[in-house]
């Protein structure tokens, strides 16, 4: 959370493009993590991590109850709070929020930061299911989310978009990827396929702006 803030911090203050900043420390991070333990996994012992990535509820496995609740938590944020009219508003037409009097900036940050932590609870799942903290672990899940970002409705360019599009958008992708695994498919052809997924998802939503307007 703390890093995400101080990325939207600077993409706020001075104008730079979210994406750009974002991927520039992504490398940066990875390589820091690569640094810190000179490439090699980290091996812990803490018993609330592993439960917390393959511990059960009865008979639900809890990542998917954390899964449940961020999503009806973060849902019910955008749609029935200021804060996620405030993002939605960001997202649309920057200059029109200034305008409205919407701190552009908190808000930013806000999303950064939370969008950080989110990260973050992610990441300790992965590490729990792995036993070890892995500083490569996730590397190329980028293609992943933004696959399934797209495909669930969501406009790059901002504007509109949704939690539970989101999700079924994340299942798509995870679906075809299990697919073409079983077949057989080759890893390399698999990355060809998001490309061309990703593609078709952004000629769709462009086509789909056009007809609103």
């Amino acid at each position: 959370a703390l890093i995400n803030a101080i990325v939207g911090t600077v993409i706020s203050k001075q104008k730079l493009q979210s994406l750009i900043i974002t991927l520039a420390m992504m490398a940066a991070a990875r390589g820091f993590a690569l640094s810190w333990t000179n490439g090699q996994p980290v091996y812990y012992d803490n018993n609330f991590i592993y439960e917390l990535a393959g511990g059960y509820v009865w008979i639900f496995p809890i990542p998917v109850i954390v899964m449940v609740f961020v999503l009806a938590i973060t849902q019910f944020v955008l749609k029935k709070t200021r804060f996620g009219r405030y993002v939605h508003a960001v997202g649309g037409n920057q200059e029109a929020a200034i305008t409205s009097g919407i701190n552009v900036n908190r808000v930013k940050i806000g999303v950064f930061a939370i969008s950080g932590a989110l990260t973050g609870l992610a990441g300790c799942i992965m590490a729990g299911r792995l036993m070890s903290g892995s500083p490569i672990a996730g590397q190329g899940f980028e293609l992943d989310v933004i696959a399934g970002v797209v495909i669930g409705g969501t406009s790059l360019k901002g504007g509109y978009g949704g939690m539970v599009g989101t999700l079924l958008g994340v299942l798509t992708v995870g679906v075809i990827a299990n697919g073409l695994t079983i077949l057989g498919v080759e890893y390399y052809y698999q990355l060809m396929a998001k490309g061309a997924i990703i593609y078709l998802a952004m000629v769709i939503d462009s086509r789909t702006k056009k007809v609103k307007r």
